[in-house]
């Protein structure tokens, strides 16, 4: 039973992205030059990169940090003209990966957000326990909150590889019993998965999830997702 939750989770991933102009109709030929296009774009570099994130849009630009199967914490990024929003989820977690002065009250707050100005100056905002926005902290330097890793310019770098590859999401498994690969939603009917060649599968639901679509390459497999019915 805990193996139909997992296929079914990895599959629902790609309904929780909202449609874009990105994800428009598209036919399964035209599906299949764009996933023969991405998986000639992605090099061993930027997939060690990104099997450390999973992306999925839902009320902006959602990135989590994950170890593993579990994830660390979660980052939704907006960025506007006049305002750049960060919004933080498991800040302790966060903290980590980016140093940063201002003390988080974790016990009166469960969500954080930065928004960063035209002017560089940052005001932050704390969501607490009965889900009011307050204002915590007004004009703080961004050289004085984090000292050693910019945030910023971390979510900027994934959002602008995201665009670049034309995708509306993407998952990385590595949970032990299933291999390491990774997703990528083209759009909200078709999956291009990343299958490095030391990949062994002993589940066989997903070998028969995989044998639903074709081999692009060897390490490249191109299919429909889940309850859409057409064949290749």
């Amino acid at each position: 039973m805990r193996n139909y939750y997992f296929i079914f989770t990895i599959f629902l991933f790609a309904c929780n992205t909202q449609v874009s102009e990105i994800d428009a109709p598209i036919s399964a030929n035209d599906a299949e030059e764009s996933a023969i296009k991405l998986s000639k774009q992605l090099d061993s570099k930027t997939l060690n990169n990104l099997k450390k994130w999973n992306y999925f849009t839902r009320g902006g630009d959602n990135w989590q940090k994950i170890s593993g199967d579990s994830v660390l914490y979660t980052c939704v990024y907006f960025a506007n003209p006049d305002t750049t929003i960060l919004m933080v989820y498991r800040p302790e977690r966060f903290i980590v990966d980016f140093p940063c002065s201002f003390p988080f009250d974790t016990l009166n707050y469960w969500r954080f957000s930065f928004k960063k100005y035209n002017d560089h100056s940052i005001n932050i905002d704390g969501v607490d326990k009965n889900g009011r926005d307050i204002t915590l902290a007004t004009k703080q330097e961004l050289n004085n909150l984090f000292t050693q890793s910019n945030p910023f310019a971390k979510l900027d770098s994934l959002n602008k590889l995201k665009d670049s590859l034309r995708i509306i999401g993407y998952h990385s498994n590595s949970k032990k019993g299933f291999g390491y690969f990774i997703q990528f939603y083209i759009s909200s009917e078709y999956i291009l998965t990343y299958l490095p060649d030391s990949i062994h599968f002993d589940n066989d639901l997903l070998k028969k999830e995989f044998a639903k679509g074709k081999m692009i390459n060897k390490n490249w497999n191109f299919r429909k997702i889940v309850g859409h019915t057409d064949n290749f």
